[in-house]
């Protein structure tokens, strides 16, 4: 039996299989993420409001107002918002009212926000504020000013340097998670945000959090299959949440610097066939796509991409190093990014790869021409003295040979003398 889904994100509509109602899919019309949920089939031309549609913005939700719609999930409405008192800016996340009957949804909602609220670091978004304002469950966030991650890939992919660059502060992030019990399980560009100056990347949407030790039996359920398809690693991809954990963000973080290189994804299929091919296929290395990549970080993106996780990476910081090893050897920008402005000052001279200079190797040769014509200039200098010297000794010697020597004319005049 088919059934008819919509995407919440760019409204399109699809045909699938009723037994699929429920799981998470990408529409390959805007490529978002959302839950297969079925709607009433309208044969009357449709209109802007609808089951699907945006709520009306209220005006205020507890002591946030002028609240400005920006983005919509499958759970929840993201709005622009001011803090009355504060004056403070902020991100306000809203749960739909059409999913509190989901039994989990709440909880879910309010665990993101209390997993958030204890994370404490540059790279993570901090959450300032949870509550519930007359049956609205809100999160209020820090206000970041920059673009999704998501949007701004270039086409053909980052500079290496820019991609490796933004995968350590990424794993830098999830190192600090980890080091707390958590797990994010939902780490894609769709969940990195940038600062105005597109520098700083920032992870937001603890929403399908997982939390290591006890307490984890009491926020999953077994066998679910919970995340983004494409980023998911093949313990997720199986629904084993016995063996998710740190290694698996180790997994999703491979496949964010796959894309960041390349602005492609290891795998594509639709959904559910991509999850067999999460789960057995071999990823196709990076450089199929940019054939310039550099083998050292071609290779570790590919161990965070191993199907088992004792495979990978012990650790977010782990990788994150070998990472940061790897960038000093990276050749200059490629074509594979956009270009990027030069830097105010030089770089330091031990932070280049040694490469050999033309203009030195110029200079080089003409060092060697100067000195063998100025050897030549003095070696012929002083022959011409040594033969100038030769040649005075000699007219030196004939003279006084001349002297002592009569000439046939001397005689003649000598004789006549005597004559006389």
């Amino acid at each position: 039996m088919s059934v008819q889904v919509q995407c919440p994100h760019c409204q399109r509509k699809f045909t699938v299989l009723a037994n699929l109602l429920g799981r998470n899919a990408r529409c390959t019309k805007c490529s978002e993420a959302f839950t297969l949920t079925e709607v009433a089939v309208d044969t009357k031309p449709s209109t802007p409001t609808g089951s699907n549609s945006p709520p009306p913005a209220p005006t205020t939700v507890g002591p946030y107002c002028d609240l400005e719609l920006v983005g919509r999930g499958a759970f929840g409405v993201v709005y622009r918002a001011r803090h009355q008192v504060l004056g403070r800016v902020v991100a306000l996340k809203l749960l739909l009212p059409e999913t509190l009957s989901e039994g989990d949804t709440v909880p879910r909602f309010l665990r993101e926000a209390q997993t958030a609220a204890k994370l404490d670091h540059p790279n993570i978004v901090p959450v300032y504020d949870a509550a519930q304002d007359h049956g609205t469950y809100y999160i209020a966030a820090k206000w970041i000013e920059g673009p999704m991650l998501a949007r701004v890939i270039p086409d053909n992919g980052f500079e290496a340097s820019k991609a490796v660059d933004f995968t350590c502060q990424l794993l830098a992030a999830l190192a600090h998670a980890h080091a707390q019990g958590v797990v994010h399980r939902d780490v894609k560009p769709e969940n990195i945000l940038l600062d105005k100056a597109q520098e700083r990347v920032q992870l937001t949407d603890f929403g399908l959090v997982g939390i290591l030790g006890a307490e984890a039996s009491k926020l999953t359920r077994i066998g679910s299959v919970m995340g983004t398809p494409p980023y998911m690693a093949p313990e997720q991809a199986l629904g084993d949440t016995r063996r998710i954990g740190p290694a698996s963000d180790i997994y999703s973080a491979g496949v964010v610097l796959y894309k960041l290189l390349t602005n492609r994804l290891p795998f594509t299929e639709p959904y559910p066939e991509i999850l067999s091919s999460i789960i057995a296929v071999p990823p196709p290395p990076p450089s199929r796509y940019r054939p310039d990549l550099n083998p050292r970080l071609e290779q570790l993106c590919l161990k965070a991409l191993a199907k088992k996780p004792e495979e990978r990476f012990a650790s977010a910081a782990e990788f994150a190093a070998q990472l940061s090893a790897c960038r000093i050897a990276l050749s200059p920008p490629s074509t594979g990014g956009t270009p990027q402005p030069p830097p105010a000052a030089s770089p330091p001279v031990s932070s280049l790869p040694m490469q050999a200079s033309p203009n030195k190797g110029l200079s080089q040769r003409w060092l060697v021409a100067a000195g063998t014509f100025l050897v030549l200039s003095v070696g012929f200098v002083g022959l011409a003295i040594g033969a100038f010297f030769v040649f005075r000794a000699f007219n030196s010697n004939s003279n006084s040979h001349k002297t002592d020597t009569e000439t046939p004319e001397r005689g003649y005049y000598k004789k006549l003398d005597e004559d006389h």
